[in-house]
Order: C-alpha cells, then sequence, then structure tokens
C-alpha cells in the first residue's frame, strides 16, 4: 500500500493549498481546484493508498470534510490517524 503524508499547514483552500495537493497526490494538470474537484479524484483512486495527515488542526474545515467523505466512499483511501506535530 502507498503512504503518503500531508502536512495540515499547507491544507487551505488557497491556490497554494490545492498546488500542494496536486504536487503531494499526483493529481493531473485538470484538477480544478475545488472540493468538488478534490473529492472527484480521491474517490478515483483505485489503488490503495494511505494518507496520513500532520498538523491537522491548521487545515481548512471543508478540506477535512472531503477527506472524511472520501474515506467513507473509497475503500482504497486510508486516512491514518490525524497527528499534531
Amino acid at each position: 500500500m502507498k503512504e503518503i503524508t500531508l502536512d495540515g499547514k499547507y491544507l487551505q483552500r488557497t491556490e497554494a493549498g490545492h498546488l500542494y495537493l496536486m504536487q503531494m497526490l499526483d493529481f493531473p494538470e485538470y484538477y480544478g481546484k475545488n472540493m468538488d474537484a478534490l473529492y472527484d479524484l480521491l474517490t478515483e483512486i483505485a489503488e490503495p493508498v494511505a494518507i496520513r495527515i500532520e498538523n491537522p488542526n491548521a487545515m481548512d474545515m471543508k478540506i477535512r470534510r472531503v477527506f472524511q467523505d472520501v474515506a467513507l466512499d473509497n475503500e482504497g483511501v486510508l486516512f491514518v490517524k490525524f497527528v499534531d506535530k
């Protein structure tokens, strides 16, 4: 299973936050940089992946909700314990 660590400090609903997600999650160039596009791409992940979120209290709540919804809707995506550093 592939493992990815994301830092909540960079998980904001800003252009920079979405660019960070694109880079870290290897999203395609056509990624729409919004919550619907984030949900769509995360639910389309076919290869099992474990995503660890560091500093979750710094992340945007809407992005956190998208991640929580994805965990329910895509069995291949596992969000490992949210950890504050």
